[in-house]
């Protein structure tokens, strides 16, 4: 028989900071399979930080050279 644990956690992430999110491991019998699923409460500023690690992923991220940046 598979189980349910709950726990909440704080990472403190390099780009936006703190960010709270319910942590939830979902496993099945034996010892070899957990799913692990991290989500943040919707409305809170955790989910915004969260939202925006989406968005910050799929970028890469550049100093403007100080000649363009008059532009």
């Amino acid at each position: 028989m598979g189980g349910h644990e709950g726990a909440r956690k704080t990472i403190d992430h390099p780009q936006v900071g703190a960010v709270t999110l319910d942590c939830d491991v979902l496993s099945v019998a034996g010892p070899d399979l957990r799913i692990m699923v991290y989500t943040a409460e919707p409305g809170t500023e955790d989910a915004e930080r969260l939202a925006l690690l989406a968005v910050l992923g799929t970028q890469a991220l550049v100093e403007v050279p100080e000649a363009l940046s008059e532009f």
